[in-house]
Parts: C-alpha cells; structure tokens; sequence
C-alpha cells in the first residue's frame, strides 16, 4: 500500500504540472502577480523565534 500524501502536495503538484484549463489559467496569472507560495524557498521574515 502507498504511503500517504498531503493535501497540499497534490494540489501543490496538480497546480505546477497539470495540463486543464484550470492549472493552465492558474499558472498563468501566477506568473503575472509574481507568485511565491507554490515555491520551495523559505520566507525572509520566519527568523523571528531567534
């Protein structure tokens, strides 16, 4: 049996690599506003508990 996945995983993947006219106009205004949450890199401002 597979492992499970997160919620956010699939619809992480099913944004970046899916072909439907949902992910493909999603993508697309992502591009135009400069998106960054479907990114692997961290946030500048998460050194706060120091």
């Amino acid at each position: 049996m597979k492992e499970p996945r997160l919620l956010g995983d699939i619809m992480k993947e099913y944004l970046l690599e899916s072909n439907d006219d949902f992910a493909v106009a999603f993508r697309r205004l992502y591009k135009e506003h400069n998106g960054q949450f479907l990114t692997d890199q961290p946030k500048e401002d998460d050194d706060h508990d120091q």
